[in-house]
């Protein structure tokens, strides 16, 4: 069992701990902070090193004596020194807010590291006096970062980012390589802006960091720039705004290249459209659904031809709507198409409009598309046609075969009438005869007039 005593007695508080007003709670934060994991550093306004701890000493290899008094950039990567500036301007410019910042510093031994920081002014509470830095190494991860960024390179994604004290505006390498400017050229929020297309797109991206700054408002936008070289370019702008008790406090984001998938997008919008034309005003009725049937185009023709307004069927399935024609012949041939892949042409009666449609089914990958026209009028006319041949078939049957048993009794009657040798009886049997034949001939005539002139009529699903 642990003597307790001689452990409270070692806790205690050596003479001259207490001499330099050093308590048991001094000395336990104090190393708490030596040993923690991150490296604490403080900098008087004058941006120089009052105090570092033990790990920091760890993490960077200069030891406090090393660094105090020393000013904070001079071990800050040059490459980096603009934005640690920026990030310590917003720091002294807002009171109790945690600045964050990702740079490199110069290792005692010669190399630089990653340090990941949070800058704290806290230059007005008395206890402290000073900017508080955390930070803490990062390298590793960085390297993470690095292949993070090559596939950002690849994805044409940069990033950017404006500071709202001071107006000042980073971009990355890649947000840069976006606009075709030089690695060099240092951005102004004016020229962020003036790289828009005057017009809607400027007047979007203005509106959009005008919400970012005063109402907190992300925004995610497609909009045309006009590159350093003068080239037209589609990009993706993310913004996204910070704020901190009720004021922003910066505006970052990405920048993404997408000039040639919007391209293709708006190639393929006006085919689409340039087809929508098309199939609009072509005379056809035309609809398409996809592999489950799913109505997907409905021109204003199948609309006439079909009573159906498109309104009422694009996006529903064609057999809810169609419930009736679910085995009819166009059921079996739509089947047919898709199922074997192969264009299917045929004809098909539509009894609740009474109605003959020539119908072409073409299968895609997506689906069916599906021509059809009114030909009811066209039937009707070779309907009427073949019915008019039959009449003409009976008309020369009767002409070539019934009308010539009259006609031959009257002209031989004809003749009797006329023989000198006939009594009075007999003259008036032959007129009688003569009369009946006459009256048999004309009925004939009349069988003949009643076909030539015989009505034609619609066709319909039996023949």
């Amino acid at each position: 069992m642990p003597n307790i005593s001689s452990s409270k007695e070692h806790n205690k508080p050596t003479s001259e701990q207490l001499k330099s007003g050093q308590t048991s709670e001094d000395i336990r934060f104090r190393k708490l902070i030596e040993h923690s994991y991150d490296g604490i550093a403080l900098f008087n306004k004058d941006l120089e090193v009052v105090y570092r701890s033990k790990s920091a000493e760890r993490i960077t290899g200069w030891t406090a004596e090393a660094r105090v008094g020393e000013e904070f950039n001079t071990i800050v990567h040059p490459d980096d020194r603009k934005k640690v500036w920026s990030c310590l301007n917003r720091s002294l410019n807002n009171a109790e807010l945690p600045v964050t910042c990702i740079y490199r510093v110069k290792h005692r031994q010669g190399h630089f590291i990653w340090l990941e920081t949070i800058f704290t002014n806290k230059i007005d509470d008395p206890d402290i006096n000073a900017i508080l830095c955390n930070f803490r190494d990062i390298t590793e991860k960085r390297g993470l970062e690095d292949l993070l960024y090559e596939a950002n390179k690849l994805a044409k994604i940069g990033g950017w980012e404006i500071d709202a004290s001071t107006m000042t505006i980073y971009w990355s390498d890649i947000t840069r390589q976006i606009h075709e400017a030089r690695l060099s050229y240092e951005p102004t929020v004016e020229g962020f802006i003036n790289f828009y297309k005057e017009g809607e797109n400027r007047d979007t991206i203005a509106r959009v960091m005008k919400d970012a700054f005063k109402n907190c408002i992300r925004a995610d936008v497609e909009l045309l720039i006009i590159t350093a070289k003068g080239n037209e370019k589609w990009v993706r702008v993310i913004v996204e705004p910070e704020f901190f008790n009720g004021t922003c406090t910066r505006v970052y984001g990405s920048l993404q290249d997408i000039d040639e998938r919007k391209r293709a997008q708006v190639a393929e919008t006006s085919a689409l459209g340039e087809r929508n034309t098309i199939l609009e005003s072509i005379g056809d009725a035309f609809f398409a659904v996809d592999k489950n049937w799913v109505v997907t185009y409905w021109n204003h023709m199948a609309e006439k031809m079909l009573a159906m307004p498109k309104a009422n069927i694009i996006g529903r399935n064609l057999w809810d709507i169609y419930a009736a024609f679910i085995g009819s012949e166009s059921y079996k041939k739509y089947h047919l198409a898709l199922e074997t892949n192969s264009i299917v042409r045929f004809e098909d009666y539509f009894p609740e409009n009474d109605t003959w449609f020539d119908i072409s089914a073409f299968p895609s990958e997506k689906g069916l598309s599906v021509y059809f026209k009114d030909i009811t009028e066209r039937l009707n006319y070779i309907k009427a046609i073949e019915e008019q041949n039959e009449n003409l078939k009976e008309i020369s049957w009767l002409q070539s075969h019934v009308i010539r048993a009259p006609l031959a009794r009257i002209m031989g009657l004809i003749q009797l009438i006329t023989d000198p040798t006939q009594d009075m009886v007999e003259k008036q049997n032959t007129l009688n005869y003569l009369l009946t034949s006459a009256h048999e001939l004309d009925e004939v005539i009349r069988t003949i007039t009643d076909k030539t002139n015989m009505p034609q009529r619609k066709p319909t699903s039996q023949g």
